[in-house]
């Protein structure tokens, strides 16, 4: 579910108390309920524009954080768009909202296991 490897380089820069990497853990998971949900209410309103540009938001940051899963969805989800083919990408939307919600409590369970909880 997470690369281990982008997580490790971005606890790598906390070089202090751990408390950038959880500000940073924190962000992500807000910033990425954010984002599904306005991703959820664009693809039912067939709003091409806004399914493009959330979706590659959200991908980005999800590739930064190593949930490959979820940044391969949102990139799936965004090349269909691109080509047109909007139900293509409705049809991904559970495993979308599946993908995401693993990926929070991953990062929830990970980050407790450091320092507290990541609230979902």
């Amino acid at each position: 579910m997470l690369n281990q490897k982008h997580l490790d380089e971005l606890r790598a820069l906390d070089t202090g108390d751990g408390s950038t990497f959880a500000r940073l853990v924190q962000t992500y998971c807000d910033e990425a309920r954010t984002q599904v949900s306005a991703l959820h209410t664009a693809l039912h309103a067939a709003d091409y524009s806004a399914v493009i540009q959330v979706s590659h938001r959200l991908r980005g940051s999800s590739a930064n954080f190593g949930a490959v899963q979820l940044a391969s969805l949102c990139s799936q989800i965004e090349v269909a768009v691109r080509a047109g083919n909007l139900s293509a990408a409705q049809e991904l939307e559970p495993q979308l909202t599946h993908a995401v919600t693993l990926t929070l409590l991953a990062l929830s369970h990970l980050y407790a296991l450091d320092d507290g909880a990541v609230a979902l």
